[in-house]
C-alpha cells in the first residue's frame, strides 16, 4: 500500500498551479493556452465532469461537429470549468466560449449576463445559442462559430526581444 506523506494537520498540499508552458508546475506542454490561473472549486470540477457524462441533445449535436479540429483547425473542448462557471464549450487557443441555453436562461438573463461579463473581463467572447437554434439550423450555428474563430486573436503573446 502506498503511503501518502501529510503535513501535520492531515490535510495534503494544494497541487501546482497550472499556466502556460514554461510558468511554474506542470502544464501539459503543447504550448496551448491554459485557463486563467484561478482556483476551480472542486465541486466544479466535479460538476463538469457530470456535464461531459449527460450532454444535452443540442450539446451532443455540437460536440460532434467541434471535435477534432473541424471548425477551423481550433480545438475545442467541452464543459471546461473556468473560475466559478462551467463553460458548455471553450477554445483556450482563440480564448472563445460557446453556450447552449435552454428555456431555463430566458427566466435569467441578469445571471446570464453577469456570467458572460465575468468571462469577457478576462479575455474570452462568449457567443450564445438557443437550444432549438442548434437543433434546427446547425449549419446557421456552425457558420457563426467559424466566423468567431476565424476573427478571434486569441491570448496575446509576449513579443521577443
Amino acid at each position: 500500500m502506498k503511503q501518502i506523506l501529510c503535513n501535520p494537520d492531515g490535510l495534503l498540499p494544494p497541487p501546482p498551479w497550472r499556466g502556460r508552458t514554461g510558468e511554474g508546475g506542470g502544464g501539459g506542454g503543447g504550448g496551448e493556452a491554459q485557463v486563467p490561473q484561478e482556483r476551480h472549486p472542486v465541486m466544479s470540477i466535479q460538476r463538469a465532469r457530470n456535464l461531459r457524462k449527460n450532454l444535452t441533445p443540442a450539446e451532443r449535436k455540437l460536440w460532434q461537429a467541434l471535435r477534432r479540429r473541424q471548425i477551423a483547425d481550433v480545438r475545442f473542448r467541452r464543459q471546461v470549468p473556468i473560475g466559478p462557471y462551467v463553460a458548455d464549450f471553450c477554445s483556450l487557443e482563440r480564448r472563445i466560449i460557446i453556450e447552449i441555453d435552454g428555456g431555463q436562461h430566458a427566466r435569467q438573463t441578469d445571471a446570464d449576463d453577469r456570467r458572460s461579463r465575468w468571462l469577457g473581463d478576462r479575455g474570452f467572447i462568449v457567443i450564445r445559442f438557443w437550444n432549438n437554434e442548434v437543433l434546427q439550423n446547425p449549419e446557421g450555428v456552425l457558420a457563426r462559430i467559424s466566423q468567431a474563430c476565424t476573427t478571434a486573436t486569441g491570448m496575446a503573446k509576449p513579443e521577443a526581444e
